[in-house]
């Protein structure tokens, strides 16, 4: 799960860059709106999944936590 965060953060990222670099074409009028349109809900999409996999790593954590009976928050300061 670290990894498919780390990855989905660096993709949320890119295409957060991807929707001002276009909307700064739309702004020259290379392009056109529709296309912003477009980079921004794959950007909700990507953020979606980042979320997702954000509450899937702590859940997963809790209940690792609650099946081994430890804090694993003294655990992971060791």
């Amino acid at each position: 799960l670290t990894t498919a965060i780390g990855q989905s953060s660096r993709a949320l990222s890119s295409i957060s860059a991807n929707v001002e670099d276009e909307q700064a074409r739309v702004e020259t009028g290379e392009s056109v709106d529709l296309v912003v349109l477009s980079r921004r809900l794959a950007q909700v999409s990507a953020r979606e999944r980042l979320e997702f996999q954000q509450v899937e790593y702590l859940r997963a954590w809790g209940r690792l936590q609650y099946l081994t009976g430890e804090d694993l928050r003294e655990l992971a300061l060791q």
